[in-house]
């Protein structure tokens, strides 16, 4: 599953648009992963693209990422 661990480096280099298309890929080899939905809402969510990270991030657990993720946005938005 290297698109995947391509994916997730491209995230930490802030290439989020390559990550998707690398997630797509992944995704069409392995549909219903949960590491790959997550970093598909991970993505999402830092091109502020919430509604579609709420759609990849359906699991609990996600959800309870993305919350947290959006807390700390909305606190970072609210200080500056």
């Amino acid at each position: 599953m290297f698109e995947l661990e391509d994916a997730k480096k491209k995230i930490t280099e802030n290439k989020y648009t390559e990550a998707l298309v690398l997630l797509k890929i992944a995704e069409e080899k392995y549909p219903n992963n949960m590491d790959i939905s997550f970093h598909f809402g991970k993505s999402y969510f830092y091109i502020n693209k919430y509604d579609l990270a709420k759609i990849y991030m359906h699991n609990n657990e996600n959800i309870k990422a993305l919350d947290i993720l959006l807390s700390i946005s909305t606190s970072e938005i609210n200080n500056t």
